[in-house]
């Protein structure tokens, strides 16, 4: 009686995963949902297009870091913690990830307090956010931006 209980959550659970990643990625990358019989574990099996890859390990670092972010995202919602901390997100995504990513992280800004951490160019993207930069030689092109200059 508990593993199925336990297997129906986590299938929830997996489904919201799925939905986040869904949202930013451009062709199907699903965690795959646990039959009634199976135990559960923790090394995921993942639809990757047409094919399972049985251990999330073997997955390119883009695919393992938007499963991530969608888990630690799970996470967040479930814990009702007001409060989103991405430190590095994005930083294995192309232009094109990484664009759905920041829109992404726009709307979670509406939600939570969001803060966000990265080394990458990504401030075209940007259309209102509160910068906190270490130079003043990089913020020049954050015209539309609040920005926190720390010395």
């Amino acid at each position: 009686m508990q593993t199925a209980q336990s297997i129906k959550h986590l299938a929830k659970l997996i489904g919201t995963i799925n939905g986040i990643i869904m949202s930013i990625w451009d062709y199907k990358l699903e965690l795959v949902k646990l039959n009634s019989g199976e135990k559960p574990n923790y090394r995921f099996s993942v639809e990757v297009g047409n094919d399972i890859v049985e251990d999330i390990s073997l997955l390119s670092s883009s695919q393992r870091e938007i499963i991530d972010m969608a888990m630690r995202l799970l996470i967040v919602k479930y814990a009702n913690v007001g409060v989103v901390v991405l430190d590095e997100f994005g930083r294995t995504f192309d232009i094109i990830h990484g664009s759905k990513t920041v829109d992404m992280v726009t709307k979670l800004s509406e939600a939570y307090q969001v803060f966000a951490i990265t080394h990458a160019d990504v401030h075209a993207y940007h259309n209102r956010a509160t910068i906190v930069s270490l130079s003043k030689d990089y913020m020049e092109d954050y015209v539309n931006s609040d920005i926190v200059e720390v010395e």
